[in-house]
């Protein structure tokens, strides 16, 4: 790569990263996930509680010093429980999301750049997939594989798969017929080199927009399965698992269901405040407009 392409490209970021600052939202999402994130992988540290230990003798106990956030039906320490509930649902979001997001973008570059048959095969395939919703389908692929983390991991990213292709299927029919790759092709470059080196980087705008916001829907959809019992199983905590076991006891004992729901909440709210913020950061327009 030339010094002067170079230059472009970190001018090109530099100007993302100087539009996403000034976004106060996106700046209020990054925080709240970071909030979560630390909270996630540092208070059940700090938290002197056994996640596991079961007292019914403290069955349903309210908020106080001893338990900040109360106890569970089983006795069970919430807002320990809560936050490592948190650590699972970040886990599995993130790895299912590089699943479909590495998936997704593979098979809709080849379908942007083969066309054809190729494009055919692979877009029809996807709609198939399309044609479910998502939750059902995750249940259908859950149901035949039985129920557990990784095979949650696996069911979100098939769901979320056809997303990335056809975003990045999208993206690689705008770049394809530009000069550059035209130019790339009268030279005799491979075709795996003009892919990689021509068109993918050209064309990840939307496909860092599509992550971003689909880490938020994953920790959703995590959640839900949890929920129906067919995500993260016991003795793991789970957000959605909590929510499901505090929903009997809500008039009782609310502090059951809150707390996991909060930090649902708040860890959605947060993934969705920086994919409008990427979002608007890598909008053509608003960088025409400042004449980059």
């Amino acid at each position: 790569m030339s010094i002067s392409r170079r230059l472009k490209v970190r001018s090109y970021w530099g100007d993302v990263w100087r539009r996403f600052r000034k976004s106060r939202l996106a700046i209020l999402g990054a925080l709240l996930i970071t909030a979560v994130l630390i909270a996630a992988v540092v208070g059940p540290l700090l938290v002197r509680a056994d996640p596991y230990d079961v007292n019914i003798k403290d069955r349903l106990l309210g908020p106080s010093p001893k338990h900040l956030m109360g106890t569970d039906e089983m006795g069970r320490d919430v807002l320990v429980r809560a936050l490592l509930g948190a650590r699972v649902s970040f886990g599995v979001s993130f790895a299912s999301v590089v699943f479909s997001l590495a998936l997704g973008t593979f098979l809709g570059l080849l379908a942007g750049f083969y066309g054809r048959f190729v494009d055919e095969l692979i877009m029809r395939l996807m709609d198939v997939l399309f044609a479910f919703p998502a939750v059902l389908l995750a249940i259908g692929i859950i149901a035949i594989l039985t129920p557990g983390s990784q095979n949650t991991i696996l069911a979100i990213g098939i769901v979320y798969t056809p997303i990335f292709a056809r975003i990045a299927r999208g993206s690689v029919i705008q770049v394809r017929g530009l000069d550059y790759v035209m130019a790339a092709r009268a030279v005799g470059s491979p075709s795996g080199r003009i892919m990689l080196r021509h068109i993918l980087p050209n064309a990840l705008a939307p496909i860092i927009v599509e992550t971003s916001l689909s880490l938020g829907f994953a920790i959703l959809t995590e959640a839900s399965l949890s929920f129906l019992g067919l995500g993260t199983q016991p003795p793991m905590p789970s957000l959605g698992r909590m929510l499901s076991e505090g929903r009997m006891f809500i008039q009782q004992a609310p502090w059951t269901a809150v707390f996991p729901g909060l930090l649902i909440m708040v860890a959605v709210l947060g993934f969705n405040l920086v994919g409008d913020g990427i979002r608007d950061a890598l909008d053509p327009r608003l960088r025409n407009r400042a004449g980059v």
